[in-house]
C-alpha cells in the first residue's frame, strides 16, 4: 500500500429536491453578497438555473449569471467571466450542470481572486494565494468534479487541453438529487459513465498491485456501471440506475477508490489531448483509448488484468492459457462500450490514424518527472496505443 493523505472537505447533499439547499448554503459561504451562476444560456437545464437564481434571491443575494459554458471548456470565455466575476464584486461561483459548468465555476473562483493571467497558473508559472468558495449542482453522472479540486481547461492557441486543481477549488457543497439527471441525453449518460470507468481505471491499473480492499471497491463500482447503464439508457427516469451511476461518480474521483494506490493519468492525458484538437466528447475519446491502454498495458499489468477479467466480468480463468483470458476480458470491455453506443476506434471519432497518428503520438508527454501520477510513455508508446485504437 501506497502512502497516502485523504481529503475531501465537499459537503455533500443527496436526494430528492437537495437543490432547494442552494441558496442558503451560498448563503452560509459567499464572501460578499453576489454569487455568479455558472450554467448554459438555453436548454433543458434552464429552468433548474431559474429555480435556483430564486433561492439565491430568496436569501438576499444578488446573482450574475454566466451562461457561456460549452463543453470542453474554453479559456478565452473563461478569461472573460472572470473579468466579469472582478468587476461585479462575485463572492462565490455555483456551477449548475455537468461537469464543463463545474469545471468553469472553479476556473472562475480560481481566477477572480489572482492579478496574473489564469492560464500562468494552468502552466506551472504561478500559484493561487487564495480561491473564491465554489458550490456545485449536478445534473450527469461522470466526470465527478462535483467532489474534486480539479478543473480542466481548453487553450486553443496553443491546442492544448490541460487540468489544475488544489484543495481550495474543491467545492464546499455538492447537491445531488439523481431526479435531476433524468433529462441527460443517451449520448452524454453514455459518455459520463466511460468517464467513470476510466477514473477507475486510473488507479486499478496504476502503479501498486496489492491494494485489496480498494481494488474491491474499484470492482464493485465497475460493475455496477456495467449493470445499471443500460438500465438508465432504457429508462431514463429509473431512479434507482440514475443514483447507482451519479454515486459510482463521486466515489471515482473523490478518491476514495484511490487510496493507498498512486493512479496512472495516461489515459486521460491521451483523452483530453484528443478533445483539443478535435473537440470530441471525453467519455467518447476514452472508450475508444481505454481498451487499447488495457491492451497496451497487457504485459506489465497481466495479473492485474487477469483479476478484472474474473472479478469484474465474472471469466473463469483458462489455467493453460490465461493471456486469454486476458484478451476476453479487454474484448468484453471493447463490446460493453460499442453495445451501447459508444465508439471504440479512431475512425468512429472522425480521426485517421494513418495521417495523424505520427503527430498526436509526439504531442504527448507523460514522464515520471510529474511524480506518481505517470508512469512514463515514450512517443513510441502512445503511436503504438493509438494503432491499437485505430482497429
Amino acid at each position: 500500500m501506497a502512502n497516502f493523505m485523504f481529503e475531501n472537505g465537499t459537503r455533500l447533499y443527496w436526494g430528492t429536491g437537495v437543490e432547494e439547499e442552494a441558496g442558503k448554503l451560498c448563503r452560509e459561504f459567499a464572501l460578499t453578497d453576489t454569487v455568479m451562476t455558472v450554467s448554459y444560456a438555453e436548454g433543458p437545464l434552464r429552468p433548474l438555473v431559474e429555480r435556483v437564481i430564486g433561492y439565491l434571491e430568496a436569501e438576499g443575494l444578488k446573482v450574475v449569471e454566466y451562461n457561456d459554458v460549452v463543453p470542453n471548456p474554453l479559456l478565452d470565455k473563461t478569461r472573460e467571466a472572470i473579468q466579469t466575476a472582478k468587476e461585479q464584486g462575485v463572492g462565490m461561483t455555483l456551477g449548475i450542470g455537468g461537469g464543463s459548468c463545474i469545471d468553469v465555476a472553479k476556473a472562475i473562483a480560481l481566477g477572480t481572486r489572482i492579478e496574473k493571467d489564469i492560464w500562468e497558473v494552468y502552466s506551472g508559472e504561478a500559484r493561487p494565494d487564495e480561491v473564491l468558495p465554489v458550490g456545485a449542482i449536478m445534473t450527469l453522472a461522470g466526470t465527478g468534479s462535483e467532489t474534486s479540486p480539479f478543473a480542466v481547461l481548453t487553450n486553443t492557441e496553443e491546442v492544448s487541453k490541460i487540468g489544475y486543481g488544489c484543495t481550495e477549488m474543491r467545492p464546499r457543497f455538492a447537491l445531488l438529487n439523481p431526479e435531476l439527471t433524468f433529462g441527460v441525453p443517451a449520448y452524454q449518460t453514455m459518455c459520463g459513465a466511460c468517464d467513470i470507468f476510466a477514473h477507475i481505471c486510473d488507479a486499478y491499473l496504476g502503479r501498486i498491485e496489492d491494494m485489496k480492499l480498494t481494488s474491491r471497491l474499484s470492482e464493485s463500482v465497475m460493475k455496477t456501471v456495467i449493470e445499471y447503464l443500460p438500465a438508465a439508457l432504457e429508462k431514463p427516469d429509473d431512479y434507482e440506475a440514475r443514483s447507482q451511476l451519479m454515486l459510482c461518480g463521486t466515489l471515482a474521483m473523490g478518491k476514495f477508490a484511490s487510496m493507498g494506490l498512486y493512479t496512472n493519468l495516461g489515459l486521460h492525458t491521451i483523452a483530453e489531448d484528443l478533445g483539443a484538437i478535435y473537440n470530441v466528447t471525453h467519455g467518447a475519446a476514452l472508450s475508444v483509448i481505454l481498451p487499447a491502454w488495457m491492451t497496451y498495458l497487457k504485459k506489465e499489468k497481466f495479473h492485474l488484468l487477469l483479476r478484472y477479467a474474473r472479478e469484474v466480468w465474472n471469466l473463469d480463468i483458462n489455467v493453460d492459457h490465461p493471456e486469454k483470458t486476458v484478451d476476453a476480458a479487454i474484448r468484453k470491455t471493447k463490446e460493453f462500450f460499442a453495445g451501447v453506443g459508444l465508439p471504440v476506434t479512431l475512425s468512429e471519432l472522425g480521426i485517421d490514424f494513418e495521417k495523424d497518428g505520427k503527430m498526436l503520438s509526439e504531442r504527448i508527454n507523460c514522464t515520471e518527472d510529474y511524480g506518481d501520477a505517470y508512469i512514463a510513455l515514450t512517443p513510441e508508446d502512445v503511436y503504438e496505443i493509438y494503432r491499437l485504437a485505430s482497429k
